[in-house]
């Protein structure tokens, strides 16, 4: 997948899933790019997950909820372990997205926030 407002690859040698939000998207173009994600955690069980926000604004409070309750929940089951965030460009993106890291920390996901790709790769790389 790699459309103008979203991206999202797998690299099989580290079992890593990569995302890129590049504009403001929500509903189902949200909710369409994580479920992609989780499929290929189920299909190839991946369990790293690397994040380039930086085109990241906010979530409405529908797709929040849905992330919180519905998404979140099956990707941990499922052995998500370890995510990678490339930080928003936007303050007010970096201070909504600070919550959701903390969020999945206290779950037991392993989560650090990075100015790059190719930092948050790296650290990845290492988990």
């Amino acid at each position: 997948l790699d459309g103008d407002r979203t991206a999202l690859f797998y690299y099989p040698a580290k079992k890593i899933i990569h995302s890129e939000i590049r504009a403001f998207i929500l509903g189902d173009e949200f909710r369409g790019l994580l479920e992609k994600g989780f499929d290929a955690v189920v299909k190839f069980g991946a369990h790293k997950w690397l994040s380039d926000d930086r085109g990241y604004y906010s979530l409405s409070e529908e797709d929040g909820h849905w992330a919180d309750t519905d998404w979140s929940p099956r990707m941990i089951a499922a052995g998500w372990k370890s995510w990678a965030v490339v930080m928003p460009t936007k303050v007010i993106g970096q201070m909504h997205l600070r919550r959701w890291i903390k969020k999945y920390a206290d779950r037991g996901v392993t989560v650090h926030p990075f100015s790059t790709p190719d930092e948050a790769y790296a650290w990845l790389d290492g988990q």
